[in-house]
């Protein structure tokens, strides 16, 4: 598994050096987990992209896509080197951001076809609310699937949705009193 990562990588080095060279300032780390929801992510908690182990896994899954991936996360550690951050007023654009780099980065490949229209689907497409309410609906939606995935009824995944969110309430509280 880990074996596409190291291909995925070799390629931005081998066509977008520069960008390759800018990952590895960028990034600390490329985690392969189980990520419900989404085929990757970046952590500033430790610097960390992240790729779900289901899409590195199937076999559709070229390593141009998977370096997409790491692409677009490392778009966002950039972002927040130089102090952008995620903010909600400007979570739509930097998506843009993120997808505009995995279509120059596609576009240096030579088998990057798909990835450069992976990348317009998203471009030419009506974005996604982006808005705090609406990302916390999409996280709550996929932990409640991902829940029933691993064996609870929708009964029981509801009911622990709605205690992990007392609890998240309530460590804010705490924090801001």
């Amino acid at each position: 598994m880990l074996d596409r990562v190291e291909a995925a990588l070799s390629l931005i080095r081998e066509f977008d050096p520069y960008r390759y060279r800018r990952i590895l300032k960028d990034v600390d780390r490329i985690l392969v987990t189980w990520l419900p929801g989404s085929i990757g992510q970046f952590s500033t908690i430790n610097w960390t992209c992240t790729i779900d182990r289901r899409f590195l896994m199937r076999e559709s899954t070229s390593p141009e896509l998977i370096a997409s991936v790491i692409v677009h996360e490392a778009t966002h550690a950039r972002l927040h080197r130089i102090g952008m951050g995620y903010p909600e007023a400007l979570r739509e654009r930097i998506e843009d951001i993120c997808f505009r780099q995995e279509w120059l980065f596609g576009s240096k490949l030579p088998n990057g076809y798909e990835v450069r229209t992976q990348a317009e689907r998203y471009l030419n497409a009506p974005p996604l609310d982006f808005s705090d309410v609406a990302m916390k609906a999409r996280r709550d939606q996929i932990a409640k699937l991902a829940l029933q995935d691993v064996g609870l009824s929708e009964k029981w995944a509801r009911r622990s949705m709605a205690l992990i969110n007392w609890l998240v309430h309530i460590t804010r509280s705490i924090r801001s009193a």
